[in-house]
């Protein structure tokens, strides 16, 4: 998937990933950014979104690094989803490297991050997602990665 030139997408496009949302940071990223709360620009897209180029792009969030796959739990399991509104979807398989983006994103992360992860889409999913389409791609694997929840 590394090959895959999201920039090329992001620049044209007007979808809610860094237009219309703050990524899920928590406390130790944002004194790594040296900051102490992620803003807006006048409009309303992330704070580090300067000329359509993300300022923190080698440093930014988990949520960022991800999408335009997600977790979320969905009829009780934590599911792998993919955002459908995203245009690097349409035009890129993304699934076919899945397993090895799954495996080297997940192992850099402890239990305790992605619960909080999972918990914040869980406080805001009834106003975050109610017009977002998203493909499910298949439940997580956290015991393969030493994390069981």
């Amino acid at each position: 998937m590394e090959s895959v030139d999201f920039h090329k997408y992001c620049v044209a496009c007007s979808i809610w990933c860094c237009r219309g949302e703050n990524p899920f940071v928590i406390p130790e990223q944002l004194k790594e950014l040296g900051i102490d709360k992620i803003g807006r620009n006048p409009d309303n897209s992330c704070m580090f979104l300067h000329d359509d180029n993300c300022t923190i792009y080698l440093k930014r969030p988990f949520e960022c690094r991800m999408y335009p796959f997600d977790i979320l739990r969905i009829e009780g399991k934590h599911m792998w989803i993919l955002w459908d509104s995203c245009p690097v979807v349409k035009a890129e398989n993304l699934e076919e490297n899945f397993d090895n983006f799954e495996k080297n994103l997940l192992k850099n992360y402890s239990k305790e991050f992605l619960q909080e992860y999972i918990s914040y889409h869980e406080r805001v999913k009834n106003r975050k997602y109610d017009d977002v389409k998203f493909k499910i791609i298949k439940e997580v694997n956290f015991k393969a990665l030493g994390n069981s929840f």
